[in-house]
């Protein structure tokens, strides 16, 4: 019974492990990306799980669109959004159709140089561009507004 017991958790934890793997490497394997409660002094972002519509080539990979939510303080704000980009991106361009950069969507794009933020954009989430050190400055439009 031992050997059975030790044996089914082993497979479960390579089960996770492999599950691990494709939610941080591809985030096409289904059409939700889970990230967890953000807070910050200015906004809350609750960002429980996100789905997205549309599928935006850029160069180096993907940006990933859909509606996101922000909880500013006695607002809520759901408009059309980036809400996750692949970690290869190089050089983005923004669409005109997007109003919101979610939290974390850039996060770790390490190799992103350039990007494009169009006027559409009226709110850029907490932490969007944590982690990419290949960006040296960011023309952020007067049209953001938090």
């Amino acid at each position: 019974m031992k050997k059975l017991s030790a044996f089914l958790l082993s497979i479960i934890l390579i089960f996770e492990s492999l599950n691990v793997i494709l939610a941080e490497n591809n985030v096409t394997q289904n059409s939700n990306i889970t990230n967890d409660y953000l807070i910050s002094s200015s906004s809350i972002e609750l960002c429980e799980t996100i789905e997205y519509d549309e599928v935006y080539p850029v160069e180096g990979g993907n940006i990933y669109l859909g509606y996101v939510t922000l909880y500013n303080y006695d607002r809520e704000i759901k408009e059309y959004g980036v809400v996750a980009a692949d970690k290869a991106i190089t050089n983005c361009r923004i669409p005109d159709n997007v109003s919101i950069i979610g939290s974390e969507a850039f996060e770790d794009c390490r190799d992103l140089t350039n990007i494009n933020i169009p006027n559409s954009v009226t709110s850029i989430g907490d932490c969007a561009f944590d982690g990419c050190t290949g960006l040296t400055s960011i023309d952020i439009p007067n049209s953001v507004t938090s």
